[in-house]
């Protein structure tokens, strides 16, 4: 077969340049995708069980308010953010707003290297009831003025549940209701507040929170 001397350079140029930006709009394409997958899902949420109960319609609403309440608190101790002592919890959450425990996991490792049994984590300030196939969880917020949490709600991941009321509904992306991993590793203080902070930056954006009630610390 008698092969062409002659090359479409044109051509070539024209058939690489699609492929460049076909590729390019998938990318583009997948990303947005996959940022959308992460919908916005309407949570209530409440300072105390009573909170809940005087919500409830019926018996079993407030059965669930129970519920709801019981499998948070059990929740607390293991999902909460940690700290190696009082005053670095304290700093982050106020005064009397911290409680301890002793690790059952041995060589618990912290922040800064060390190793130790004894640890600090937050008292919870609220819970968020469950929600389709999402189960409740505990709430935190802080009494320190100078805190990322203080007027808010926030989960132990450092999401956004809105603004720190006895009563209201929060938009909050549907990954944040997803159950939570144990936090076995302490964290530096203010640690937990720089993470609050730039979760709150970087959502800003996309999903905002709506609450309503009277402001009140408890529970």
């Amino acid at each position: 077969m008698k092969r062409t001397k002659v090359m479409n350079y044109d051509r070539f140029r024209k058939v690489r340049t699609f492929w460049k930006y076909s590729a390019i709009f998938i990318a583009v394409g997948g990303s947005m995708f996959l940022t959308g997958c992460d919908e916005a899902e309407n949570v209530s949420v409440y300072n105390t069980i009573q909170d809940c109960e005087r919500s409830a319609a019926n018996q079993a609403a407030k059965d669930q308010c129970a519920l709801d309440y019981q499998n948070a608190l059990a929740q607390n101790a293991k999902v909460a953010p940690k700290y190696s002592s009082q005053k670095d919890c304290e700093d982050e959450f106020g005064i009397g707003q911290c409680n301890s425990q002793t690790s059952t996991a041995n060589n618990v490792s912290t922040s800064n290297g060390s190793h130790s049994s004894f640890m600090w984590f937050p008292l919870m300030s609220g819970y968020s009831s469950s929600h389709a196939n999402y189960p409740s969880q505990p709430l935190y917020s802080s009494k320190s003025y100078r805190s990322p949490m203080y007027g808010k709600f926030v989960d132990s991941k450092g999401n956004s549940f809105g603004s720190f009321t006895s009563k209201g509904t929060a938009s909050v992306p549907k990954s944040s209701l997803a159950p939570k991993a144990a936090t076995t590793a302490t964290t530096t203080r203010g640690g937990f507040g720089g993470t609050v902070s730039k979760m709150s930056s970087s959502s800003h954006s996309s999903f905002s929170s709506h609450s309503s009630g009277s402001r009140s610390f408890g529970g």
